[in-house]
């Protein structure tokens, strides 16, 4: 999982971020089935699809993201 995110950061800086979006989405699948949906590891993905999709212009749903995040890690740990 960490590879396949690294490479899709890696794309987006780069200068690709639509190939970036199409492997976030699919790593974020994977990762909230296979670790859940609050793990680490997912909420990180998530973070780098925001930034994706922000980078794409896509900015509402890069904010619906980053606020899914921010409501997640204030109740994992209120002091965030």
């Amino acid at each position: 999982l960490r590879n396949r995110m690294f490479l899709a950061d890696c794309a987006c800086r780069g200068g690709y971020p639509d190939r970036a979006h199409a492997t976030l989405e699919s790593l974020l699948a994977d990762a909230t089935a296979a670790l859940g949906p609050e793990h680490n590891t997912t909420l990180n993905i998530k973070n780098s699809l925001a930034n994706t999709l922000g980078a794409l212009g896509r900015l509402a749903e890069a904010l619906a993201h980053l606020r899914d995040l921010l409501r997640i890690r204030t109740r994992l740990d209120p002091n965030n």
